[in-house]
């Protein structure tokens, strides 16, 4: 029996290789597949002379506002849009507003 008949049909995903040969992957594999999730708040332009006159003191002025939703990004993709929120020990989280759909 090959691997991809042991599979049940809801567990497959199936993947198209460059060269056209069909794949099977459990689809458990691809979910549990650990993704790096960055939360963007702004953005800014500087010149090199600018950055290589940051110090610790420097204040970098955002294009955004502390009230403006923030971007979530999976790679350079956007899944999300939230805003920013106090969690129960100080630390800072976001509340999800938007799911954006591909």
């Amino acid at each position: 029996m090959q691997a991809e008949e042991a599979l049940p049909a809801d567990e497959k995903l199936e993947m198209i290789s460059a060269d056209s040969n069909d794949a099977v992957v459990n689809k458990n594999t691809v979910l549990t597949l650990p993704v790096q999730l960055m939360v963007s708040v702004g953005q800014t332009k500087m010149t090199v002379e600018e950055l290589m006159a940051i110090d610790p003191e420097t204040i970098i002025t955002l294009d955004s506002t502390i009230n403006d939703p923030v971007e979530l990004l999976v790679g350079e993709r956007v899944i999300a849009r939230g805003d920013l929120v106090e969690t129960d020990r100080d630390g800072l989280g976001v509340k999800v507003t938007e799911v954006v759909e591909y």
